[in-house]
This record gives structure tokens, sequence and C-alpha cells, in this order.
């Protein structure tokens, strides 16, 4: 059994701005502001669609989950280096992972220089539909 003990959690977004070219699309910054640059160790996460979550606190529709495995993510670190490249976000969404949440090794994450990979188009994605996160991180002292 995983036991998750947070620290801080902050819920962060990235919006498909357009669904009909396969495209990257970066997370949401002025959501994440005090999050966003680089001072943070992120040390788990999971992923959200519709199916956890249809409408999120900022008023964004989230993607539907059967349009899940057409996204994929990047975390980079402040040189723009790859620390999880392409990972897939319908795997990180609790509940297609027995409930669990993803561990990372407390990976130094820039926001600011990650991003999302729409894969594939059609389905039920729509411009401006979100792909949520939420990332349990401590600050870099």
């Amino acid at each position: 059994m995983q036991t998750l003990i947070i620290q801080l959690g902050k819920y962060v977004f990235a919006k498909m701005t357009q669904v009909t070219t396969v495209s990257n699309f970066t997370f949401d910054i002025t959501s994440a502001a005090n999050i966003a640059n680089a001072n943070i160790e992120v040390y788990a996460f999971e992923a959200y669609s519709a199916a956890e979550v249809a409408t999120d606190q900022l008023g964004n529709n989230l993607i539907p989950a059967a349009d899940a495995p057409k996204l994929m993510f990047s975390l980079c670190n402040t040189q723009g280096n790859l620390l999880l490249e392409n990972a897939s976000f319908q795997r990180s969404r609790a509940s297609q992972n027995s409930g669990f949440v993803t561990y990372l090794n407390n990976f130094k994450v820039d926001l600011t220089k990650s991003y999302i990979t729409l894969t594939a188009t059609g389905g039920g994605l729509v411009a401006n539909q979100v792909a949520g996160f939420v990332f349990y991180y401590r600050f870099i002292k």
C-alpha cells in the first residue's frame, strides 16, 4: 500500500487552445505563479480528466476521459532538460493507476518549460479544454 504524505499541493492545468493538429501546450503559469519558476521539488503528482473532475475551480472543462490516451506530458528543469519525457497522461490518472499517485524522486521542475502534447486529434476534444494535474511538492531551499 502506498501512503502519500502531502506537504504542499497545487492544481495546475494546460489548456489546449486548438485540437485540430498534433501540438504542444504549456502549463497555465498565471494559476501557478507561486510555483512556476523552478523553485519547487515535485515528489508526486496525479492527472485529472473529466472522469475525475468535470469542471475545475477556475471554470475550465477538463478533457474527456476517453481522450486521455491522446495526451502525453513532459516535465523540464530550468535549463529545459527533460526530467520526464512523454509520460502517459492516461496512466497518470489515479483512477487508472489503482488509485495511486505517481511518485518522483524530487524533480526540480520548471513549469514554464514543461508541457503537454496532443498526439492525436478527434474524439470528444474541443478547443480550450484542459488537462489537469495536482503536483505535490516542497519549496527548494
